[in-house]
């Protein structure tokens, strides 16, 4: 997926919340190379290594996005398909799908829009949050997130 652009009124590209918080992380990078060390140790490329690490979340991402829209959710077959997952990866994206749904329908939220591009003119940065909901009366910006634990 391209990476989106986002400007200012006056035209001036601005920098992604996704792009600052990943600047706020670099101070754990040491997880990051010990992982990829470990990998690399065990003859695997970084490439296979975090492709394995990243399609389970993909795809629980992409059918979360399309269940808050209330579109067709995709096969167990077709998600293979669409992102060239084993059976392992499509098993851990859908469980993980799964524990979304039970929290979603908890929470009562009232979608907004989905996938919006929006720009802070204060803070001078944009993004694109999953969802713009209602809850309890008041707007949210959501953003899924997926990991292999909770911390």
């Amino acid at each position: 997926m391209p990476a989106n652009k986002y400007f200012n009124k006056a035209g001036k590209r601005l920098p992604s919340f996704s792009t600052i918080d990943s600047y706020c992380k670099l101070g754990g990078i040491e997880g990051l190379m010990f992982w990829a060390n470990k990998h690399g140790l065990e003859g695997r490329t970084l490439e296979d290594a975090r492709g394995e690490a990243t399609t389970a979340g993909t795809i629980a991402h992409e059918l979360a996005s399309l269940a808050i829209k209330k579109q067709p959710i995709l096969s167990p077959k077709e998600v293979a398909q669409k992102f060239n997952a084993t059976d392992d990866m499509v098993t851990k994206g859908f469980n993980a799908y799964s524990m979304f749904v039970s929290w979603w329908d908890s929470s009562k939220i009232e979608l907004v829009e989905s996938e919006t591009q929006m720009v802070s003119e204060i803070y001078q940065v944009g993004g694109t949050p999953d969802a713009v909901g209602r809850l309890h009366g008041r707007n949210i910006l959501i953003d899924f997130k997926t990991c292999n634990q909770l911390s």
